[in-house]
């Protein structure tokens, strides 16, 4: 069975999917925040 959760970390939210008893995190979920704040930065 897949189970997609989300999770809030620092204001950002983050997609966990579980399946078969091992986690997935959704690694563009994280650089997603962080390349906007990179973005804002280079301007």
């Amino acid at each position: 069975m897949t189970r997609k959760t989300t999770i809030d970390v620092q204001g950002t939210a983050i997609t966990v999917i579980s399946k078969n008893e091992a986690d997935f995190i959704s690694l563009t979920d994280m650089v997603r925040e962080t390349g906007d704040l990179a973005r804002e930065g280079a301007g």
